[in-house]
């Protein structure tokens, strides 16, 4: 099935991505713009003793994924859609990659995707806003003490319970921000920090085992993304949380042109994809499609 589904994507690319003189060296190097396509969309069972939390530590989403994804919304008993595929933004061959509107964090390792997590990112108000840029690990800290800036009042709060960091901090190269733990699961998903990028408590002890002082971190902010596996083009659209709108459909046709595919979706269909902007891959080339 992989090989049939590539082959027919390919033949599919071909037919609407027509190029002057030989068209498969062309080919060839339009799929390799297309940036990786990982995971899959799919649909568990919410067990009736289970908070949505611990839903989220098993299948990496917060609850913002879950609410984007199920707007009828959802409770226990009940099967869940899970957004679990994504078209991840960024490339590096080693290191982080955190996008802001899609609230997810992507660990690099040697050219490929190892692991993703879900984040809670900087609040909506432009004070709070997460920052972007290309950073570095500067420093990890084991049950790190926080030290309160004087907006909040100043003083130090130990580590344990009550401390906001949790039990790891993962240090970036822009002074008071990090990637860290938290004493309140269920703020994981959401746009509700100071600046700095939370993440569940076990997933974090797994990022921190991964990372290690110089490792580069970009923190990018794609609302649009585009990704291939198999021989399927994916595209998912998140809201525009920190509304810089970069969800117009010009932007998204410039995007789409940018890889050969200017004209894959109608002007109805593109328009559905930025209304309904639920975080959802969507197939929009390959053996998903009519052919």
């Amino acid at each position: 099935m992989r090989v049939m589904s590539l082959l027919i994507g390919l033949c599919l690319l071909l037919v609407l991505l027509p190029t002057p003189g030989k068209a498969q060296p062309a080919l060839g190097e339009r799929l390799q713009q297309l940036p990786v396509s990982v995971g899959e969309v799919t649909t568990v069972n919410f067990g009736v003793y289970e908070s949505w939390v611990e839903l989220g530590i098993r299948e990496h989403v917060g609850i913002l994924h879950l609410r984007r994804a199920n707007p009828q919304g959802f409770s226990q008993g009940q099967a869940v859609r899970v957004p679990g595929r994504h078209n991840v933004p960024g490339l590096t061959a080693t290191g982080l990659v955190v996008n802001l509107p899609e609230l997810m964090v992507y660990r690099w390792s040697e050219g490929e995707v190892a692991a993703w997590y879900p984040v809670t990112i900087g609040q909506i108000t432009s004070r709070w806003n997460t920052p972007l840029g290309e950073l570095r690990v500067v420093n990890k800290v084991e049950d790190p003490a926080w030290h309160r800036p004087s907006w909040a009042g100043g003083g130090v709060v130990p580590p344990g319970p009550e401390n906001p960091l949790g039990d790891r901090w993962i240090g970036l190269s822009r002074d008071g921000y990090g990637l860290h733990g938290t004493n309140n699961p269920y703020t994981i998903g959401r746009t509700a920090s100071h600046g700095c990028i939370r993440l569940f408590p076990p997933h974090i002890r797994e990022l921190f085992a991964n990372v290690w002082v110089g490792m580069p971190v970009i923190i990018t902010y794609e609302t649009i993304t585009v990704g291939q596996e198999d021989g399927i083009v994916y595209l998912t659209v998140v809201p525009d949380v920190y509304r810089r709108g970069t969800n117009r459909p010009a932007r998204v046709r410039d995007r789409l042109a940018g890889y050969g595919l200017r004209d894959v979706l109608t002007d109805e269909g593109l328009q559905e994809h930025l209304q309904r902007a639920n975080g959802v891959a969507t197939p929009i080339l390959g053996s998903h499609q009519a052919v």
